[in-house]
């Protein structure tokens, strides 16, 4: 359960209220992460995934790109 609400975005001390520890040490004995789950909770999580979708979607905006390249074409 412990590792589970943390790779779907749960925090330890909320996790530690819900387990009844007392302790923060034996939370983190039932919720211990591997390296992959630390990965893939970045990856859901990071700031900078919106920041990329962001930045895909003004570089490809293909609205924009076809009126730039037809303008470029009425010119020559």
């Amino acid at each position: 359960f412990g590792k589970g609400y943390l790779v779907n975005g749960g925090d330890i001390r909320s996790l530690q209220q819900i387990m009844g520890h007392a302790n923060i040490s034996t939370t983190e004995k039932y919720a211990s992460l591997n390296l992959n789950d630390v990965v893939i909770k970045h990856h859901k999580f990071t700031p900078l995934r919106a920041a990329h979708a962001a930045a895909q979607e003004s570089l490809f905006d293909t609205s924009t790109v076809v009126r730039e390249a037809e303008a470029i074409l009425k010119e020559k």
